[in-house]
């Protein structure tokens, strides 16, 4: 083999492994090139997933925060609705006790109220009261139950009061007790519950 021969084959044997060691470095350098990129991607997905929930739970909150305020804003109006419902029937109520009051009913409903009293009582005296609107009553109700019948000094919407001061005890059998008893304790039931 000459010199020629021999430097040729000595610059075919250094290209060779050069390009055999750039052919290597390059898969090298593409094989880290492409972990860098999937550690890149993973952390990508891992900001966009985290951003993701993030504005999901923002937003959760913000749907909440809307849903509650509105919620409470339809049981406001429901409870200013019940309210006024509330204050339409009662009225209604008051005017059914005027019409009852001006009833024979009225009078036998009385009587039997100052009669329960006096059973109750047994031998102690009693004190009857009526309420001033039924001041024109007084005479004919006294006579009937042979009792003393007092005018009451306030209003009491009709029905008696009854007193017996040696047991310290009120029978108040007075419509607006029992006017106002029932008014603090109404609840509509059925319907549309929001709870």
């Amino acid at each position: 083999m000459t010199t020629e021969e021999k430097l040729q084959h000595f610059y075919d044997a250094a290209v060779k492994e050069a390009h055999d060691n750039a052919d290597r470095l390059l898969k090298d350098y593409e094989k880290e090139l492409g972990s860098l990129l999937e550690e890149h991607k993973k952390e990508k997905d891992q900001e966009i997933a985290l951003t993701l929930k993030t504005e999901t739970d923002q937003a959760s909150r913000e749907v909440n925060r809307i849903l509650s305020s509105q919620l409470l804003e339809i049981k406001r109006e429901g409870s200013k609705r019940h309210e006024q419902y509330k204050d339409k029937i009662f009225q209604e109520v008051l005017g059914l006790l005027e019409e009852f009051r001006a009833t024979d009913a009225y009078e036998d409903y009385l009587k039997r109220k100052i009669q329960e009293a006096l059973d109750f009582a047994e031998k102690d005296p009693v004190t009857f009261y009526l309420s001033q609107e039924d001041s024109g009553m007084r005479t004919r109700i006294a006579e009937a139950t042979g009792v003393d019948i007092e005018v009451a000094k306030r209003s009491f919407l009709g029905g008696i009061q009854a007193e017996i001061p040696d047991k310290n005890i009120l029978i108040d059998s007075s419509f607006l007790e029992a006017y106002r008893n029932e008014k603090s304790n109404f609840t509509f039931d059925g319907g549309l519950t929001y709870e």
